[in-house]
């Protein structure tokens, strides 16, 4: 059977045991790990400093995840509401822009009608005038006729 260190996962050809775990250790890393009593027994089933200082670390690695979460939420939210409340600004900006065009539209379109029937009463007139014009022409040949005589 290949014994491991328990304390720096290294093969042990010569190990000491703990007495209530049977686990191996190294003969330094049981001294280094702190795993020999006052006794002289190896009792490694009480976690050495590393493993007291792992847990630490564990611990404090969560309670900086939870504070780094809340406060990650916290300015999440805060940038939503304030994307929604500009968002909202734009939204309200972009109608008003196009109630404007369509008020523009409608005048546009009112004027364009307009000016057609101006155009088109306007080409009337010139064509009565012309009209008229020769009417006067005709008349005027027909008077210097007349006084000729």
């Amino acid at each position: 059977m290949e014994n491991i260190c328990k304390y720096c996962n290294g093969k042990v050809m010569r190990p000491v045991h703990c007495t209530v775990c049977n686990a191996a250790f190294y003969p330094s890393c049981a001294t280094a790990g702190g795993v020999i009593n006052n006794q002289e027994k190896i009792v490694c089933c009480q976690p050495h400093e590393s493993e007291v200082n792992l847990d630490v670390q564990k611990k404090l690695e969560i309670v900086v995840e939870k504070m780094l979460i809340k406060h990650l939420t916290l300015l999440k939210q805060e940038l939503e509401s304030s994307y929604r409340e500009e968002i909202n600004e734009i939204k309200k900006t972009v109608q008003f822009m196009s109630d404007c065009f369509d008020e523009i539209k409608v005048i546009s379109t009112g004027a364009i009608n307009e000016v057609k029937m101006i155009k088109e009463e306007n080409t009337g007139l010139i064509n009565r005038i012309q009209q008229l014009e020769h009417k006067i022409n005709i008349q005027e040949q027909v008077s210097k006729e007349k006084n000729i005589i």
